[in-house]
């Protein structure tokens, strides 16, 4: 897909689920102080932060986190930078900001902590500092043993020389023993297996977690599930339908069976921006529903799905 979205949204799910053991992970000290995710609107600036926390200490501090698992890492400086101004502007709360780089391919030489700018003949205007977490670099043992919001993303650490096997089994374990319920266990298999894919191919993925997600995908009365696997439904977690266009599949010819799954993809597409939509802005007009439902190709269907995660209304979703 042409955005990594999906992943930064898998990570900002699990930094509303437990914000205090995230900035514990990213050594950031809160003592007993209250930690909470703030929903302050910069969406008018067209920003989207993957977590606008509120740490509740003697003197108040905000923490910015910003993920990136695509080949925007060279840009993420900048971003923080805007972040950074405009979250103080609207809280008045001094902000500190960190970049977690999830994937090699997200690095960059930029990404060394510091934003220096300069006017036309040099002098120095402007230095940013900001915090820099490659979970690349990490160990396995930092996520095994932090917060169990974090525990999901042990997959994207240092894994050279690891059993992955026996990684997920621990992983499962304390899924399974610490979760408070059994929907809450499989929501956090769930976002382990999207977020697995920022490194792996899906295939790969599915593979290495099957005994652990085997009962998964059966959870019907989640929400919080039900929007991971529509995100990962546009990552191509699921080929279209699971039947696909049941004629095509039936009769078993490959032309059937292509036309069927391109059928079935198209529909579960259409079917996924409706529900992401519906449940993030209300339902659409007449209009709105007309178009998605008119368009097939996938790319674009693909695109609009990234698209939903960006915006905050049906109004801006085809505004270029």
């Amino acid at each position: 897909m042409a955005s990594d979205k999906p992943y930064d949204a898998g990570v900002k799910n699990l930094i509303r689920y437990s914000p205090k053991e995230w900035l514990e992970f990213l050594g950031i000290a809160v003592g007993r102080a209250r930690v909470e995710s703030l929903d302050t609107d910069l969406s008018s600036l067209n920003l989207a932060a993957d977590g606008l926390l509120k740490v509740g200490a003697k003197k108040p501090f905000g923490v910015h986190i910003e993920c990136e698992s695509g080949a925007k890492g060279a840009e993420l400086p900048g971003r923080l930078l805007s972040y950074n101004v405009f979250a103080e502007r609207a809280t008045w709360l001094p902000f500190e900001s960190v970049a977690v780089v999830m994937t090699k391919k997200a690095n960059s030489p930029r990404l060394n902590g510091v934003l220096r700018k300069k006017l036309p003949d040099g002098t120095e205007y402007l230095t940013f500092r900001y915090k820099v977490i490659r979970l690349y670099e990490l160990p396995p043992e930092l996520f095994l043993n932090a917060g169990l919001s974090v525990v999901p993303l042990t997959l994207l650490g240092n894994l050279t020389g690891v059993n992955k096997r026996q990684t997920v089994e621990r992983m499962r374990s304390r899924f399974a023993s610490e979760s408070e319920s059994a929907t809450q266990e499989q929501e956090l298999l769930a976002a382990t297996y999207v977020l697995t894919g920022a490194r792996y191919s899906r295939e790969f993925a599915t593979q290495l977690l099957k005994g652990a997600l085997r009962n998964v995908f059966d959870v019907q009365d989640s929400d919080t599930f039900q929007q991971i696997k529509e995100i990962g439904l546009a990552m191509g977690i699921e080929e279209g339908l699971r039947a696909g266009k049941a004629e095509g599949l039936q009769v078993g010819k490959a032309e059937g069976k292509a036309e069927g799954k391109a059928e079935g993809e198209r529909q579960g597409k259409h079917d996924t921006i409706l529900r992401i939509g519906t449940k993030r802005f209300g339902t659409p007009s007449p209009q709105i529903m007309e178009r998605i439902t008119g368009t097939v190709d996938i790319a674009e269907l693909d695109a609009l799905i990234d698209r939903l995660l960006e915006i905050e209304s049906w109004d801006e979703f085809w505004k270029p």
